[in-house]
């Protein structure tokens, strides 16, 4: 019948796909031969609900037994058989490990607690998970624009938190401890920064390894009763202050010659960010890493460094390997007239690998360093003095250190002119990265420098003579970052880029990552990127920056336009 059915249908084959309208008689007929069809069409629906009933039983009774043998197949899961020495390495595993970790229950060691009681118990007792904290400590409102904290529930959330921290603590064992106790700021006390000192962290001081304090200097009055003796296991100390210069005046900074941690015989890492520097009582001869930050220096408040200090310092730091110098230093007009005295003995650092200084010219500390393991320089010239005539400090130690193979050197956009640039580049040839960076808002103080154009792109771009790379500046340069506004062009910039990427002079390293901005917005129907995708295939990474497209200068025709206003 399907068969006397298709040959029926061939009837209608030219009208199928169309928006034919059949006639009564067609209608009928077209009935008459899908009768047979739509029986069997039916049968089999009959026979497909059957075997789906019998399908949904089959599973119905597959999960039975999935769920009735779940409990002893979970016996058989191979990270039961673990041995607990392997499951205590997998959850140190688990730790962050750029961090310290927190009391987050979102994240390792108080996450791992909650997968099992088995894994729980582990993780009690594995006494290296808990050897390192991170302590946020509540703070009261500040500014207008706080949210007002309640005092009763402040005090709820601390008390639960040091109770949460001793317990943390307690499972640490006789482990070193790693501790960072941060403070936003507070206004008017510092109940809760302290209790957590005194209840929690003083109590096990003799374990103290790595701490870091971020507070206003009278928050760590507690610490300042402590002894060099008290803390025999003290490596690294961090002192942040966080407290505003509004409040320095109603807060005077407490001495920091009081804190007599700062002699520990184990110290070897020590940073602040305070001019108010207790030269006399830190173990220079033992530090590896110093750091005099900004990192919440206020610069109207008093104080500052001597640079008479700095130096009898340096001169017994021999160890160090990293140093921060970002100080503000006295300036005397004495010293400034006689900016490097000749017959004053160099300071020698003959470890220091990584520099990063705030410089002060006139007043310099920099040409007095010998370095000859330097590898990482990082360089900000705060002031500069126009009635005196002298060379940058930068360059006078590099004139001084012959023969230093500093690879990576980083300064921002108001530190040197191209005239102070050029030179210092010149006497960096195994220079591999070059990033010249905005300058910090922090530092108030600008020097007026042109911004870079295509002369240092110029000097940077390899030669096409015999004597090539002897010719070219920095040759070994593979990362390079302009992140200030240059007045750099377009071809300028991929003429350098396919010269160093094409060059077969051996001397001439490629180019890895390009990081360029400019001072105008992107010109219609041009893109460079184009030009560069074939470098960028081959694994050179290039980010290029333009001002927005709504970007407005101070000679905008659009300054000063008043809002609202039409044609009447």
């Amino acid at each position: 019948m399907v068969q006397d059915a298709g040959k029926l249908l061939d009837r209608f084959k030219a009208h199928l796909g169309t928006n034919y309208a059949p006639t009564e008689v067609e209608v009928a007929e077209l009935k008459r031969i899908l009768h047979e069809p739509d029986a069997q069409i039916r049968a089999l629906d009959e026979q497909i609900g059957q075997k789906e009933a019998e399908l949904e039983e089959l599973r119905k009774r597959r999960e039975a037994l999935v769920h009735s043998t779940r409990g002893p197949r979970a016996l058989l899961s191979p990270i039961r058989r673990i041995p607990q020495d392997i499951l205590q390495e997998i959850l140190l595993a688990c730790l962050p490990g750029e961090r310290y970790p927190t009391m987050s229950a979102d994240e390792p060691p108080m996450l791992l607690t909650r997968i099992s009681s088995h894994w729980r118990q582990v993780a009690h007792r594995t006494p290296r998970l808990w050897d390192a904290i991170h302590i946020p400590a509540p703070s009261t409102a500040l500014f207008i624009d706080d949210p007002v904290s309640d005092t009763e529930a402040m005090a709820n959330i601390t008390d639960k938190r040091i109770g949460a921290v001793n317990a943390w603590l307690s499972r640490s064992g006789a482990c070193p401890l790693s501790i960072s106790l941060w403070e936003r700021h507070s206004a008017h006390d510092h109940t809760y920064f302290v209790r957590f000192l005194t209840e929690c962290l003083i109590p096990v001081c003799f374990r103290w390894k790595d701490v870091t304090f971020a507070s206003s200097e009278k928050g760590l009055n507690p610490v300042k009763h402590l002894t060099k003796a008290q803390t025999p296991l003290l490596d690294s100390l961090h002192l942040s202050l966080t407290n505003s210069a509004l409040l320095s005046i109603a807060s005077p900074n407490a001495s920091w010659a009081d804190f007599g941690i700062l002699g520990s015989q184990r110290l070897t890492s020590l940073s602040m960010c305070s001019p108010d520097v207790p030269w006399k009582a830190i173990r220079w001869e033992q530090l590896t890493t110093f750091s005099l930050n900004r990192e919440t220096m206020h610069w109207n408040e008093i104080g500052y460094c001597s640079i008479e200090d700095l130096k009898s310092a340096l001169r017994e730091a021999r160890a160090l390997i990293s140093c921060t110098l970002q100080i503000r230093i006295r300036l005397e007009w004495d010293d400034i007239s006689n900016p490097l005295d000749t017959g004053e003995l160099p300071i020698e650092l003959p470890s220091l690998q990584n520099l990063t200084i705030d410089d002060y010219e006139g007043i310099s500390v920099l040409p007095f360093l010998r370095t000859p393991c330097l590898y990482s320089l990082s360089y900000a010239s705060i002031l500069s003095i126009p009635r005196i005539s002298h060379s940058p400090s930068l360059l006078r130690y590099l004139q001084l250190n012959p023969g230093v193979d500093i690879h990576e050197f980083s300064t921002d956009d108001s530190s040197l002119s191209i005239e102070h640039l050029v030179p210092c580049l010149e006497l960096l040839p195994a220079l591999r990265v070059l990033h010249i960076i905005p300058r910090p808002p922090i530092m108030m103080l600008r020097n007026s420098v042109k911004p870079l154009d295509d002369e240092l792109l110029t000097l940077l771009t390899p030669s096409e003579s015999p004597l090539g790379a002897r010719q070219t500046l920095c040759p070994n340069i593979e990362d390079v970052e302009f992140a200030h506004e240059t007045n750099m062009s377009e071809a300028a910039v991929v003429n350098w880029i396919r010269k160093k990427q094409t060059s077969e002079d051996i001397r001439v390293k490629k180019l890895r990552n390009v990081k360029l901005a400019f001072a105008k917005k992107k010109p219609k129907g041009r893109d460079i990127t184009a030009d560069l995708q074939s470098y960028v295939d081959a694994g050179l990474k290039v980010e290029l920056k333009y001002r927005p497209v709504n970007y407005r200068d101070l000679t905008s025709l659009y300054e000063g336009l008043p809002s609202g206003l039409a044609r009447r």
